[in-house]
């Protein structure tokens, strides 16, 4: 008993001193309030950058087709990407060659042109946005028959991933920093 006697006289010693220093003890709450606010400021942050990335599709993949891909092709390449984890936009010859001359402002390109130089294409954006399934979906994509050429910019999905992980990083240390300190 006399244990409990101890921890309530140091508890009412503890309130007394805050209240006759009240304008000290504010100060050391708020002070300790951000201190323990920060982290988690920071990792709802990094967790809504997260989300952003897979949200908005930031990693956007090409699949070109062979020039010389039929229909039949084409619908075989629909199949098999209706069956997989992404979203994805068929693109025709003959609708990239007419928005590519209405970007540039070329006008009439028939008499210019012999015949349409682009390809087919497949505009991929898969719903799994980190850097290793993504380059693991390239290689599956280049092992099916009548694709040409996958394309996505890699430098950039890796930039973004590295900047996450540290930021990660930093947070973890400022959380430490602040909860033992």
């Amino acid at each position: 008993m006399k244990i409990l006697r101890l921890h309530r006289m140091a508890f009412w010693r503890a309130n007394v001193q805050l209240c006759q220093n009240w304008g000290g003890s504010l100060i050391s709450i708020f002070a300790i309030s951000i201190a323990l606010t920060l982290p988690s400021f920071g990792f709802l942050l990094l967790d809504s950058a997260e989300n952003f990335g897979s949200k908005m599709a930031l990693h956007e993949m090409s699949l070109f087709l062979n020039f010389n891909a039929t229909r039949d092709d084409v619908h075989n390449i629909r199949q098999q990407l209706e069956k997989m984890p992404v979203r994805f936009q068929f693109v025709s010859k003959e609708e990239a060659l007419k928005n590519l001359t209405k970007d540039l402002h070329w006008g009439e390109t028939d008499p210019l042109l012999e015949k349409n130089p682009l390809p087919d294409a497949f505009v991929v954006a898969p719903l799994e946005q980190n850097v290793l399934a993504l380059k693991n979906l390239q290689n599956v994509f280049l092992t099916w028959e009548n694709v040409h050429q996958v394309q996505w910019d890699s430098a950039w999905a890796e930039r973004y991933q590295a900047m996450i992980d540290l930021f990660k990083r930093l947070m973890n240390l400022l959380a430490l920093l602040f909860f033992a300190g």
